[in-house]
């Protein structure tokens, strides 16, 4: 393996000074720096673990301020690939429409996930309705992103379908959803998302999601993608009623 010339000449003066623990050590950095720049492209398809926190706070039942964590474990579920962080607020029109914004701070590794950092700024809005037990919702954002210092924009279509409640005694609610995305960068809908999932109240205040999705991209790489997820969201202050009764 080629070690870069500044490793090179670094090991050379320690080698002049006699220092060989302190040689061993820059040795040993640059082959792991050696081999992640080597393996410069993600890999075609890949299995991933998410994993996700979400503290909502109602300081008013139709107004929300939400905080949320994740970490991501990708190439195989074997390794750390990704870490977000993010705040949102949401505004409800009651029953029907809901609109919110918010920002998101994501880390990569960019020799599987294509990219170091990125920055996002998006804004969104919601529609839902009921029929009997069953909750159909569709939720259209729009996102800025700067990614490694470019800036690009995508625009994010969502239908979610809920059945409310389906085993009353353990509050546990399936759902499935689809998303169609739209990427600038390619100037087409590029993405697509199916996802199949329960959710269970744990208490009051506390939901608990698990879910299984498929992401198909073929202009992305990893491009196809079977992820299992977890999520808990936990929620306090004014909370509305919900919808579906």
């Amino acid at each position: 393996m080629l070690r870069p010339p500044a490793c090179q000449a670094l090991q050379n003066r320690l080698r002049l000074v006699g220092l060989r623990m302190a040689r061993l050590f820059v040795f040993a950095f640059c082959m792991v720096g050696g081999s992640a720049v080597a393996q410069t492209l993600p890999p075609l398809r890949d299995a991933q673990l998410w994993s996700r926190a979400q503290f909502s706070y109602y300081l008013r039942p139709d107004f929300d301020i939400r905080f949320r964590g994740s970490l991501r474990y990708g190439n195989n579920m074997s390794q750390l690939t990704e870490a977000i962080a993010g705040a949102s607020f949401a505004y409800y029109l009651r029953p029907y429409l809901s609109f919110g914004s918010g920002f998101l701070y994501k880390k990569g590794v960019k020799s599987l996930t294509g990219y170091s950092r990125e920055e996002r700024w998006y804004a969104e809005a919601s529609f839902a309705q009921c029929l009997d037990q069953f909750q159909f919702s569709n939720r259209a954002r729009s996102e800025v992103r700067w990614v490694d210092g470019r800036r690009w924009e995508r625009y994010r279509d969502r239908v979610q379908v809920r059945r409310r409640n389906l085993i009353p005694q353990a509050h546990l609610s399936p759902y499935l959803s689809w998303e169609d995305l739209y990427y600038t960068k390619y100037d087409e809908w590029n993405r697509k998302e199916y996802t199949a999932g329960i959710q269970v109240r744990l208490a009051s205040r506390e939901r608990l999601r698990l879910f299984y999705r498929y992401q198909d991209d073929p202009r992305s790489r990893p491009h196809d993608i079977n992820i299992m997820g977890i999520t808990l969201h936990v929620r306090v202050g004014k909370q509305p009623k919900p919808l579906c009764r």
